[in-house]
């Protein structure tokens, strides 16, 4: 407790004081990070395989085995549009190509795949996956990757989703 009352506005002084500094500090803090843009965040390439071309591979096949034909062909498209998203946010890795490697390993494969898809044709399928399986490794190894091996699933990795038909 104070018992001088030049303690106490000098107490009081000080708390004001303080109050202020870091009301204003804080309204500094806030208008610079409006000032500053927030940056983008830019996908690796490892990041753009694994969490989106990788599982629509794998997606993908247990649709097809399932008859599943309305899923295959929707993660198809999924698997497009992630090895689209490769093409676009890296476009390059070190002196590769990375649009031109895939669209020369893999489009053939994709579009013996999309036929097999249409057509609902469970043995062309898989061997077609087969295919855009090898294709991929391809691409690896070109990469100079050859340590990532990608194979026909052997197993559901997702264990929420049911991969069969369901009716209307």
């Amino acid at each position: 407790m104070v018992k001088s009352p030049i303690k106490a506005v000098a107490a009081v002084c000080l708390t004001l004081g303080l109050a202020l500094g870091v009301g204003s500090m804080s309204k500094t803090v806030a208008a610079d990070k409006a000032a500053t843009p927030a940056q983008s965040y830019v996908p690796g390439l490892g990041d753009i395989m694994t969490a989106g071309v990788q599982p629509r591979h794998i997606k993908l096949w247990f649709a097809a085995r399932q008859k599943n034909w309305p899923l295959a062909a929707y993660e198809y498209n999924e698997l497009l549009e992630a090895l689209a998203d490769a093409k676009t946010y890296q476009p390059r890795w070190k002196d590769l190509d990375i649009g031109e490697m895939i669209e020369q390993n893999t489009a053939k494969p994709l579009a013996n795949l999309k036929k097999t898809i249409d057509d609902k044709n469970e043995a062309a399928f898989i061997q077609a996956y087969i295919a855009l399986t090898k294709s991929c490794n391809s691409c690896h190894k070109e990469a100079e990757h050859p340590f990532i091996v990608v194979r026909v699933p052997s197993s559901v990795s997702f264990p929420d989703q049911d991969f069969r038909p369901q009716s209307h």
